[in-house]
């Protein structure tokens, strides 16, 4: 390039730079500085005003979550009603084929187009990056980022044996997105795509129908399908998973036969899980796996990560639990993308058993506090962190943060790998030693899977993610990650279904005045004026909210503990019954009052309040 052109360059790079519209713009133009012509990126646009319509219409509807009420929360859309879904549906893709249609040209090619969310994934150079940033409906760029993969049994360490047996997961469907499942593994399935165990998915890597990963693919998914949901069956330490009874869909996030997988595919697959969620009636999908991620984020990444975030909580607005794995980094203030989505439950990693010897693991010694080495089996600027096995203990390579959620077992995993040559275990269909947050995810999301399973079988319904999410995390076993002195719980399966089987309390909700209004609990049951009734396990912690109609005013609680006019909270260790005041307000609102001055009679003012 000679000068003149370089020059222009520069004077691009640096307008791109200081734009508001662009995320994180350093990662944006980190390709452009290091001399390459296009980079990749997700789009945002402007919602259209059908969509701010049924956002109104969904918050008039239903209890909006109290995750989509937090500042700079995603729009919340009723998801769970189906003509809304569509609705949503039709004016996105109305609205972003118009958009890109605009955009079209050279500089960009499109590479994804979302169904859930204004906006698309596009390669694009700088001029265009520009010219996109100045159309009035978009709103922001971030960087389409790459993912990577998060590389004897640990059923009886989460307790899962007895409850798998019970409720094994049946009717509920598990979607895994991954590097997509080997159906011809007998345990799951044995038998071309679909089949009984692997009902459906889709390759949104590589945009086509086939989420297999064929015989020379990467077999991380399918050692994370096993552990989720494999068939029941002995073969060496392997079991079946942990939802043995769980149908699964393939959704292969990864392009080509690799292990790394794009932002922009993996809301595509998220968004098909959505279109999806019904196929099998029977079945529905409830729980996503995913044991990919990457980047560090010491808090919570949703506005670095609109893409992302939207569509994590269309999930969650649509009855879908996401687990995510933590990260294999060591880090310990911090965690990879998307597990630090604030609608995502990030899994951190423990050794299922003392494995008799010691591993080592390479890290970078700037960005772990865990001791490390030199080693020369370690790749330039990395060390060997050393650290004996034990059950229980939390993996040194374990992403840790106040951010995590819960713990799973990792290593060992023996689970199901690529059958024939192909996969980790050239000379077998099983891997023994299958590890690392990966398998933390999937062995959440068939406890999961378990959970709903007895959910529905105990109390005729399934759970919302926040109770999903409760139900876990409060009857787990809490331990703590030495390296970072931080306590999570780790699943306990058995307590979690045990909670449905012992003391159940109700709390009910009643609402009384002259005025209306509606009153909502966290984790979800109640909905009153729809809702008024829900039972919830012994030691629960219940919060209710109550919020006026237009032109009413809620005066204050009544009732088991309850007063004033704040958020009320529960324990729900006995039934309780909770009254909600609502009042008409004082009419006229503004009252008049009257001065009498000396030769002038009476002069009238309204007082200001």
């Amino acid at each position: 390039m000679d000068q003149a052109g370089a020059g222009m360059s520069d004077i691009v790079l640096d307008s791109l730079r200081s734009n508001p519209k662009l995320i994180r713009a350093e990662q944006i133009l980190a390709d452009f500085e290091a001399g390459y012509p296009d980079t990749r990126v997700i789009v945002t646009l402007r919602p259209s005003a059908a969509a701010s319509a049924l956002a109104a219409r969904s918050r008039r509807s239903v209890q909006v979550p109290a995750e989509f009420k937090r500042p700079g929360a995603p729009i919340f859309y009723n998801l769970r009603d189906r003509s809304m879904r569509e609705e949503l549906r039709k004016t996105v893709g109305e609205t972003v084929a118009r958009v890109s249609s605009q955009l079209s040209g050279t500089g960009m090619r499109e590479t994804g187009r979302f169904s859930y969310q204004f906006g698309f994934s596009a390669e694009v150079t700088p001029g265009k990056l520009q010219q996109i940033l100045t159309h009035p409906e978009v709103i922001a760029v971030e960087k389409d980022n790459v993912q990577q993969v998060h590389l004897a049994q640990g059923i009886p360490l989460i307790r899962a044996a007895v409850p798998r047996n019970v409720y094994r997961g049946s009717g509920v469907s598990i979607a895994v997105t991954d590097t997509g499942i080997d159906v011809s593994h007998p345990m799951l399935g044995g038998t071309p795509f679909p089949n009984a165990k692997v009902i459906g998915g889709y390759d949104t890597g590589d945009n086509d129908a086939d989420p297999t990963p064929g015989s020379s693919g990467e077999a991380h998914g399918t050692a994370c399908a096993g552990i989720a949901a494999g068939n029941e069956g002995t073969y060496d330490d392997y079991i079946g998973g942990v939802a043995p009874g769980a149908k699964l869909y393939a959704l292969k996030i990864s392009f080509g036969t690799g292990g790394y997988a794009r932002d922009g595919d993996t809301i595509e697959a998220w968004e098909w899980i959505l279109d999806n969620q019904d196929f099998d009636p029977g079945n529905p999908i409830l729980i996503v796996s995913h044991s990919f991620g990457g980047g560090r984020y010491y808090s919570v990444c949703d506005e670095s990560l609109p893409g992302l975030t939207t569509a994590a909580a269309n999930l969650v607005a649509a009855g879908i639990t996401v687990f995510a794995s933590s990260g294999n980094d060591g880090f310990c203030d911090s965690m990879a993308a998307p597990a630090c989505i604030s609608f995502i439950n990030s899994v951190g990693a423990v050794y299922d058993a003392n494995l008799g010897f010691s591993l080592g693991f390479c890290l970078d010694p700037a960005e772990t506090c865990a001791g490390t080495v030199p080693d020369s089996r370690c790749s330039s600027g990395n060390q060997m962190a050393w650290d004996t096995t034990a059950a229980d203990k939390v993996a040194v390579y374990s992403n840790s943060s106040p951010l995590l959620t819960l713990f799973a077992p990792s290593h060992y995993a023996y689970t199901t790998d690529i059958v024939g040559s192909g996969g980790y275990n050239t000379s077998g269909d099983y891997i023994h030693n299958f590890g690392g947050t990966s398998a933390a995810a999937p062995y959440a999301a068939g406890s999961a899977a378990v959970l709903q399973s007895a959910s529905m079988e105990l109390n005729g319904s399934f759970l919302e993610p926040d109770q999903v999410r409760q139900q876990l995390v409060n009857n787990g076993n809490n331990l703590t990650d030495t390296k970072v002195s931080l306590t999570k719980p780790r699943i306990n399966l058995a307590n979690a279904v045990t909670a449905f089987l012992s003391d159940t309390h109700t709390l009910t909700v009643t609402r009384t005045g002259t005025g209306s209004g509606t009153v909502f609990s966290n984790p979800g049951g109640i909905d009153c004026g729809i809702d008024c009734s829900e039972g919830y396990a012994e030691g629960t912690m219940v919060t209710l909210n109550a919020a006026p109609d237009l032109g009413y005013r809620f005066k204050g609680w009544a009732g088991d503990g309850c007063a004033g006019t704040g958020p009320c909270v529960l324990s729900m260790d006995q039934d309780r019954i909770v009254a909600a005041e609502f009042t008409s307000f004082p009419w006229p609102l503004f009252q008049p009052a009257f001065t009498g001055r000396s030769g002038g009679g009476d002069e009238t003012s309204f007082a200001n309040e």
